[in-house]
This record gives C-alpha cells, structure tokens and sequence, in this order.
C-alpha cells in the first residue's frame, strides 16, 4: 500500500508542476506580448512612422519628377541661344573634310545677348586671339567675329557677329538664389550639366593678400558643387526659372568650378545695345571688406564691423587720392547706401557711370566726414 500511495503522490507531484509551468509559460507569454507591444514595437507608432516615410519618399519622387521637368523645359528654351567659339580654319585645301569644325576643336562657349548678334563669353576664352582667328556657330550656321570688347572689371567678353533673329537668352540675378539651389550649365555642343550651387560669394584666398580688393575689379564669384569639363568654360549657368545667373570661368589652378555673377555685367547691356564703347567708371582704392577681415585690430577697425578699408594711399590724380581719401580710412556709405556684405564697395561704385558724382560717407580716426567724388573713366 505504501509503495503505491508513494506513486500517486509522484504523479499529483508531476501534474502540479507540469499545470504550474503551464501557467508560469502562458502568463510570460503574454507580458512579453504586451511589454513587446507597449515599449519596444507600438503598433501605432509603427503604422505611422511608415506612413510618414511612404509620404517622403512620394514627395522625393516628385519634386524629382518636378525638377527633371523643369530642367528639360529651360533645355529647351535656351538651346537656340547658346554659341560655340572656335579658331577659324584657313585651309585652302580642296578637301572638305577640313573645312569642318569638330567638338573636340572647340574652344569655350557663350551665349546671345542681343537678336542682332553679341554674344557673351569668358574672356579667358579669347587669350591669344583676335577677332580675324575665330568664329562663333550658332543654330548650326558660322558667324564670322567683326568685333570684340573685354571688360575688365568683370573679367567676361563680348564679341559681335552679323547676324539677325537670333534667339536670346532670359538674364538673372542671385536675389532669389541660395546655395544648395539646382542650376544646369549647358554647351552649345548638346552637353548638359547639373550642379548645384555651393557659395554665391565666394573668393579664392590662399594668404592674405588677396583679401585686398579693387573698386575697379570684381573679386567674388559663385563656387559650384561640382567641377566641370573644360569644355563648358564660358557655357552659362541656368536656373531651373530658365534665366542665365552667371557664366563659367576657371580657378588660378584651372580648375573649372567657378561662375562670374551675370549681375556684374548688367550696367553694360544697355551701352552694348546701342552699339557704343562700354566705359566703366573708376574710382581708384585698394581696400580690405571688415565683413571678411578675420582679425582685424580694433585700431584698423576703428571699433567697425562692415566698411570697406582703405589698405593704401590712392594713386597720385586718381579720384580717390583728389578728395584726399587715405590709408585707415573707412568707406561706410555711397549715396546713402551701405557698403557691406550685399554690397560691396567694388558693387556700388560699378552701378554708377564715369562723370557721375557721389557722396562718402568716411569714418577717419573714428570720426564721420563726407566727400563728394567726381568718378573717372576705367581706362
């Protein structure tokens, strides 16, 4: 009797232990469940962080679907305009074969201004050249050069061909730009390319001489994202609004990643339509911008944040040097407006025209003064 009372109470020993971990195993099971769900893997905060993500990516599809649009639209619209710069071929071989101007034979590119046939270029292009050594195709037809004006100030050229009914590009400026904006630079050899915008005002400095500028010279450009083909030298810089923003020019290291703002030419157009002489008007001061001078002493500065600093005496007959302006003065203002990050002084002095008069406004040892200003002709 013993030894089988002993066997039932293993077996009731068993069952209970077996019901026990039963429980125990549901009861985990389940807080698990419900722990899994609350704190690491919500439902709801799954569900709509997938949602949000579905409704980004849809959104990238289309402002790409958006862009690449646009990109072709403005490809379209400003083909007609863009013009490729060559040397001009004197074979008097009977062969016809060179008389043909291939894509590897080109020299730069531009783009029209005016229907009756300037076109806009790198000056840097035309280093060696003159108007008898080169031709300008456009829409397929070659356009012999009757004349060509460099301006100095900008750094960009213009030349002149016979021509009528050309198709002419939309101009731009930066106001509406930032950097990270999508531009196209286009080749009048059928190459497009898309970058991006990485500084609207950016200037090469490698020690700090050129941080000194010139009234007389544009000194900032537009750095690119990217660096492009040589080929694309003098090709325009294209918003996605279809308006030509800038041209493409080279570094000093010939790297071909920078852009002269179209914004620097603008008070020459109205000169180049009338078919006259561009005149540029000169003022005469080598200056350092306080908004760039990292370091500058408070004795420099005269206790200023923005003006631009007169780092030398002007030359002897210049306008500068006639109304007495010298070294450590501080130009603040042309005419009321204020010389500073959106305007420099090189900027503001350009808008006007040789003969104009302006008012400066000076800070001399901390004190303001005014002077009015004859300005000379860039010669």
């Amino acid at each position: 009797m013993n030894f089988f009372k002993k066997i039932i109470n293993v077996r009731k020993l068993f069952l209970e232990v077996v019901i026990i971990s039963v429980v125990v195993g549901f009861v985990a099971g389940v807080t698990g469940e419900l722990f899994t769900r609350a704190y690491i893997f919500p439902p709801a905060e799954i569900e709509s962080e997938q949602i949000l993500i579905d409704e980004l990516s849809k959104e990238k599809k289309e402002e790409e679907g958006k862009r690449k649009k646009e990109a072709k639209n403005v490809v379209e619209e400003t083909k007609a305009s863009l013009a490729g710069i060559y040397a001009k071929k004197f074979s008097t071989s009977q062969d016809v074969l060179r008389q043909i101007y291939l894509p590897s034979e080109l020299k730069g590119q531009g783009f029209v201004l005016t229907s009756d046939g300037w076109i806009l270029t790198d000056e840097k292009i035309l280093i060696g050249f003159s108007k008898e050594n080169l031709v300008v195709s456009v829409e397929g037809k070659i356009f012999e050069v009757e004349k060509i004006v460099n301006d100095k100030v900008s750094g960009l050229s213009f030349l002149k061909v016979s021509a009528e009914k050309l198709a002419v590009v939309k101009l731009g400026d930066l106001e509406n730009l930032k950097s990270s904006d999508v531009v196209l630079i286009m080749g009048s050899d059928g190459k497009v390319f898309s970058t991006t915008l990485q500084d609207l005002s950016y200037q090469p400095v490698s020690q700090a001489e050129n941080l000194v500028k010139s009234s007389e010279e544009f000194s900032d450009l537009i750095l690119l994202a990217d660096e492009l083909d040589k080929s694309y030298l003098g090709s325009p810089v294209v918003s996605l609004s279809g308006e030509v923003i800038a041209v493409v020019t080279k570094s000093a290291s010939q790297e071909v990643n920078l852009a002269i703002p179209i914004d620097y030419i603008k008070p020459l157009v109205f000169d180049i339509l009338r078919d006259i002489e561009i005149s540029r008007p000169f003022l005469g001061v080598k200056y350092l911008d306080l908004t760039e001078g990292l370091g500058i002493s408070s004795e420099f500065r005269q206790n200023l944040d923005k003006g631009a600093l007169v780092y030398r005496n002007p030359l002897v007959n210049t306008p500068a040097a006639i109304v007495g302006l010298t070294v450590r003065d501080i130009i603040l203002k042309v005419d009321d407006e204020e010389v500073g990050v959106k305007n420099s002084l090189t900027k503001l002095i350009q808008e006007y025209e040789s003969g104009d008069k302006v008012e400066l406004v000076v800070s001399r040892e901390q004190k303001e003064i005014k002077v009015e200003v004859e300005l000379g002709e860039l010669k």
